[in-house]
């Protein structure tokens, strides 16, 4: 293989533990040209100019480097699936807190935004869902939708719009198919606002319905599921970026959204209205008003706070039937 000048002067940090899949993109980074360190202690990571700096690992490994380094990781938004059209999604997916899931319909497929805080799955009631999510806020944001069966399932690196690998990687499908669907939903206007620009898409073949849109994952920690590393490497290299220096003005502004979203109180968060700087706080936090920030809120909607959050997402340009329940 050629070298590729992109990655000549690059080092993709990944774990120390072996791996299949990482080891056939660590080959791949480096049969382009890039050099590859296999990182055991994480939380020290190697001393390196943040401009050469590529990261592909597990969300701890990967998450723990950015918070000791200056580089942005590009996501997907967590709140992709809610603010899509059903027609991408072929179900009803719906964005509920904890305390209100008494108003779904059971059985359900339940998932928690922020990953990891109790396992997805299909839950027949909701004393088996409470039993799963005992200790948990009841402010624990929660995606839920009807249940669907998948019955095939196919994984899709996805650069500036463009398919650079795609595999099926449960049950069987012609990836032709697969192909002229994920080419349609590139190509909507409102879909790319918003994407990212590197990202892992999968979509799923349900009966009677036709494809759709599962979900849509960082390339950085995507595994491969038969995709072709050589091509998967492009979509993992736009998907680590150095964080961009911040005049200092706007520096101030962020540092105090930043506080008023953590540890803020009430009054402070009604008098949070300047939509611009929050922008400039999304942009440069690397956040796509991640969990934590829309849990914050919640929690403070439900406290009688402010109509904070409905204003922050449709200055984001989202729309959703859970928006309007709380204005």
């Amino acid at each position: 293989m050629a070298m590729n000048s992109s990655f000549s002067n690059t080092v993709l940090l990944i774990p120390n533990k072996t791996d299949i899949e990482r080891d056939a993109v660590a080959s791949a980074w480096e049969n382009a040209g890039g050099k590859v360190l296999r990182v055991d202690k994480f939380w020290e990571p190697p001393d390196l100019d943040k401009a050469i700096i590529r990261i592909y690992g597990n969300a701890i490994f990967a998450l723990v480097i950015r918070e000791k380094k200056p580089i942005k990781l590009i996501s997907p938004d967590d709140y992709l699936q809610i603010t899509l059209n059903e027609k991408w999604l072929k179900r009803k997916i719906n964005l509920i807190i904890l305390k209100d899931i008494t108003s779904m319909a059971f059985p359900l497929f339940a998932k928690p935004l922020i990953p990891k805080e109790f396992r997805s799955g299909v839950y027949r009631d909701i004393d088996e869902l409470a039993r799963e999510c005992r200790g948990l806020s009841e402010y624990t944001t929660i995606l839920a939708s009807e249940i669907v069966s998948f019955e095939s399932e196919v994984r899709c690196f996805i650069l500036n719009n463009h398919i650079e690998t795609m595999s099926v990687y449960s049950g069987e499908a012609f990836v032709s198919a697969a192909e002229k669907f994920v080419k349609s939903f590139l190509a909507n206007t409102r879909n790319r606002r918003l994407l990212v620009d590197a990202y892992v898409l999968d979509i799923g073949y349900i009966k009677d319905r036709g494809w759709a849109v599962i979900e849509a994952n960082p390339a950085w920690g995507a595994g491969l599921n038969g995709c072709d590393p050589s091509k998967a490497i492009n979509c993992i290299y736009a998907a680590t970026k150095p964080e961009r220096a911040i005049d200092e003005n706007i520096q101030i502004g962020l540092e105090e959204v930043s506080r008023i979203l953590y540890d803020g109180t009430l009054a402070e968060m009604r008098s949070l209205k300047n939509m611009d700087i929050c922008y400039k706080y999304n942009r440069y936090s690397g956040s796509n008003w991640d969990s934590m920030n829309i849990q914050v809120g919640c929690e403070l909607l439900h406290a009688d706070g402010p109509h904070y959050l409905p204003n922050c997402l449709r200055y984001f340009g989202y729309k959703h039937d859970f928006i309007d329940d709380y204005t």
